[in-house]
């Protein structure tokens, strides 16, 4: 399978990054992209030729059908976070601002699953993005792991 380079550059990113797809194959992570890529609900930040930062949601309307992958509904009140990975601070907020754009007014809620705990929570998505846009806090160096 050919990919964009930008594709493969978050495909590296995501390997590195995110402990869920740390046993996958290269073709199983290029086509998890793919399902979030062909509703344009994948954001890759890069900074030159380097992939950054890479977070991908979906839109539902319970946290129960967070466990399918393929559940989606553009007018879901719930933006459910599947991951989002960075390898740079101003990342996070990019990734952000993108998500936010893609939302309907509908979205009234955040969510996701920690992939530590196995934890699925909610969270008031107004507050939420309100703090991550933050300039005194950085979740970028959390996300690092500095």
């Amino acid at each position: 399978m050919n990919a964009h380079p930008t594709i493969i550059s978050a495909a590296k990113l995501l390997k590195e990054k995110w402990p869920t797809c740390s046993t996958w194959n290269n073709d199983e992570l290029l086509n998890w992209i793919g399902i979030f890529n062909a509703k344009r609900q994948i954001g890759i930040v890069m900074d030159g030729d380097e992939c950054v930062g890479v977070g991908a949601v979906r839109f539902l309307n319970s946290i129960e059908e967070s466990k399918d992958i393929y559940n989606d509904d553009p007018n879901g009140h719930i933006a459910w976070i599947e991951v989002v990975v960075t390898s740079k601070p101003m990342a996070v907020q990019t990734l952000w601002l993108a998500m936010k754009a893609r939302c309907s007014a509908n979205v009234t809620k955040m969510g996701g699953t920690n992939v530590y705990t196995g934890v699925s929570r909610l969270y008031d998505f107004e507050r939420y993005f309100k703090l991550l846009m933050n300039d005194r806090i950085c979740y970028g160096r959390r996300l690092q792991g500095t």
